[in-house]
């Protein structure tokens, strides 16, 4: 679906709408690299329970940072 808008966008010479549909499909091919990588590190943890708080940990702190970078 995202990649039909951004052919009508490119169709119609939208370039604002082009450029911001740009940003958003590389956003999401981050998010997901990132979540892949998460995928990756429980599948090795399994079960631990120290290895999964450890990641908790992490995770919320990577949480409050980007909710303290948002609002500067």
């Amino acid at each position: 679906a995202i990649h039909k808008m951004v052919e009508i966008a490119q169709k119609d010479k939208d370039y604002p709408t082009s450029a911001f549909l740009e940003w958003f499909v590389n956003e999401q091919v981050q998010e997901e690299t990132k979540f892949e990588t998460l995928i990756k590190k429980f599948e090795l943890i399994g079960r631990d329970k120290i290895a999964i708080n450890t990641i908790d940990k992490i995770l919320a702190a990577s949480v409050e940072s980007t909710a303290s970078n948002n609002a500067a």
